[in-house]
């Protein structure tokens, strides 16, 4: 209590395996590197009140490299904080940063302290740091439950007031963001924040303006964080009784664009992520308008609802309603919605929600669109499917495709646009609920009907043979890559033919060639042949003549599973029974190892939401070749005919 460090050239107050501390009134003061420093990320139940830090410098570089050979992990000192927080599970109450050469206060997580949740974090303040305020990156704050930052201030910081990046769950309530240099909040690629009676001022008139780059309140981000969560329980940012006060350009004082709220297009990786924003009762001193440019020639199914709108800030009438783009109204009555502005329509007593169809397509050729279909009025809507690429420009994860419906009886359907009217199915089809919108009368799973393919269908045979592509003729089509970077190779496969050939890999443990198997075709007690056959490669890209030799006992030996999961359920994985046969020993032989067994389909899988086929590497890169799964007939009935 009530201590001074000053000058220190390596950090102020260090607490190392700490817990159950109060740190109350003292003063830091001309710090190098992180000032008030959680080391391990273990130290839980403390306190930090009412202390105050002026002037913290970045550690060189060079001594940071030095300080990171001596503590055996990475650290972060040039980047320094006033305080560094490695483990939320703690209580920051009253305390105040005043000037950093970066950031105020980092919350730097790293494994299950990443999920950490706040015991208290009120009343905190900070300015004048030359980067952000408050920041949650990275690498990523996610805390499991909603926490609260209550009563914050950040002002006449010459960067972002709070970036919120890569993370989920914050509740600010009330507090002030003012006169900062950039953006006052900037969300992006984050979920389920909100803001609750917070006021954003562009310029006190306290101080000259502070012209960085960009004069917003808020950034917000139309896109969902990059893994998808499958619960339906987040939802994008929602504004609750927010104020905002001088953000004209004159207001301001800065010659960069100057307004309340603006959409970014920054880090767009996948569209189908929709994040659905709430608005309610917002208050500002200028009409809300909102800045779609960036992002309309991207994104044409953004939904915003505003629950209530009693100062008439967004719209006209000050009716709840939806703002949405236009594609999405025309599965509405006619003359529901009226033009907003170039980019919105507003749908009043309108009540929409948003779900993503998540499907295991997302390696196939050719797109496949998802027809949504009112029972009762014929209206449609055509949805095409979007996938993320790895930076080898590989598939992986899943195909989406993302609806905002009102409540309808809903029949689904996919087609490929090259076969209209026949329908397919994309390996399997999840529907994820956007959290529910504040109005009750929203769509809810029963709403929806799928259309299977059905026998006199072009594509009956399907379920006689589940793998896309296995002898690879078409490239990689239907293939995805996970922890490495496949490539296709025109020669290297059997006989001269196409190949798969995996390459760097992103994983020390593994890396896998996988396919989303057709949920329509699996039932209980079905039996398949697998088969495969690869060779392995050393790391001069030579064929591993003995790796495999007499049996499975090396670690670079590939495996086949299969696997299954459903919502909030693990992954279980049924390794395939595998003979392998012997190289020849010529050493410039192409020969290679056959990979053989059968598979019964159990009754969990049968129940599966999704089954995965996957090939999957060891220690070595390997060739794949002539993969199959193919039924053995008579074993069952195909599930939908």
């Amino acid at each position: 209590v009530r201590n001074v460090v000053r000058q220190s050239n390596q950090r102020g107050y260090v607490m190392h395996n700490t817990n159950q501390v109060t740190l109350e009134e003292n003063v830091a003061f001309d710090i190098t590197g992180h000032c008030f420093f959680n080391e391990d990320g273990t130290e839980v139940e403390n306190t930090f009140r009412n202390n105050l830090v002026i002037q913290v410098k970045k550690m060189p570089v060079d001594k940071v490299t030095q300080l990171g050979e001596l503590s055996g992990r990475t650290e972060s000192d040039d980047k320094c904080s006033g305080f560094w927080i490695t483990n939320a599970d703690n209580s920051y109450i009253g305390n105040v940063v005043a000037g950093t050469e970066h950031h105020g206060y980092w919350f730097e997580t790293f494994g299950v302290q990443a999920s950490s949740n706040l015991i208290a974090f009120e009343d905190n303040e900070v300015h004048s740091t030359k980067s952000w305020a408050f920041t949650v990156y990275k690498p990523g704050w996610k805390p499991s439950e909603i926490n609260i930052i209550k009563n914050f201030k950040a002002y006449r910081n010459e960067n972002i007031g709070a970036f919120l990046h890569n993370s989920r769950n914050l509740y600010f309530e009330d507090g002030i963001f003012a006169d900062n240099g950039d953006r006052d909040v900037r969300v992006n690629l984050a979920d389920s924040y909100t803001f609750d009676g917070t006021i954003f001022i562009g310029n006190t008139g306290l101080a000259p303006p502070l012209c960085h780059q960009s004069r917003l309140a808020i950034e917000l981000s139309p896109t969902r964080s990059y893994n998808r969560d499958e619960s339906g329980e987040y939802r994008g940012t929602t504004l609750i009784n927010t104020k905002f006060y001088n953000w004209t350009q004159s207001d301001t004082g800065c010659e960069q664009d100057s307004k309340p709220i603006r959409f970014d297009d920054f880090q767009l990786n996948i569209l189908a992520n929709n994040a659905a924003h709430r608005f309610e009762n917002i208050e500002s001193d200028i009409s809300l308008d909102l800045d779609f440019s960036l992002i309309d020639e991207y994104m044409d199914d953004v939904i915003i609802e505003v629950s209530s709108d009693d100062h008439e800030t967004i719209t006209p009438s000050g009716l709840p309603g939806f703002l949405a783009s236009e594609k999405v109204t025309t599965f509405l009555p006619p003359d529901t919605c009226a033009v907003l502005n170039e980019y919105l329509h507003f749908c009043p007593q309108v009540c929409l929600r948003t779900i993503s169809f998540i499907t295991g397509d997302s390696a196939m050729p050719e797109d496949v669109v998802l027809l949504a279909k009112d029972s009762l009025s014929g209206r449609e809507i055509e949805i095409e499917r979007d996938v993320m690429y790895n930076d080898r420009g590989s598939a992986f994860n899943h195909a989406i495709f993302t609806a905002a419906l009102p409540k309808v009886p809903t029949e689904v359907r996919f087609e490929k646009k090259s076969q209209p009217g026949t329908a397919v199915w994309p390996g399997f089809v999840m529907p994820v609920f956007e959290s529910s919108p504040s109005c009750a009368n929203h769509i809810i799973r029963s709403d929806l009907t799928f259309e299977h393919p059905t026998t006199t269908d072009n594509n009956a045979d399907r379920c006689d043979s589940l793998i896309y592509n296995g002898n690879f003729d078409h490239n990689l089509d239907g293939w995805e890559s996970r922890f490495t970077g496949n490539v296709w190779s025109e020669t290297e496969g059997i006989d001269g033919s196409g190949a798969l050939k995996t390459t760097t890999r992103t994983s020390p443990e593994a890396h896998w060639a996988q396919q989303y198997l057709d949920m329509t075709c699996i039932q209980q007690d079905d039996v398949y042949r697998v088969e495969a056959s690869f060779r392995l490669l050393d790391a001069s890209n030579n064929t591993m003549q003995t790796a495999c030799q007499g049996g499975r006992g090396s670690s670079d030996c590939p495996r086949a599973d299969i696997g299954h999961a459903s919502v909030n359920v693990p992954d279980g994985w049924a390794r395939i029974v595998s003979t392998d046969l012997e190289y020849n020993n010529d050493p410039d032989s192409t020969v290679f190892n056959l990979y053989e067994g059968t598979w019964t389909v159990s009754e969990a899988e049968a129940d599966a939401e999704r089954i995965t086929f996957t090939i999957k590497g060891g220690e070595g890169n390997y060739i794949l070749d002539n993969v199959s799964v193919t039924k053995i007939p008579n074993s069952s009935n195909r599930r939908y005919l």
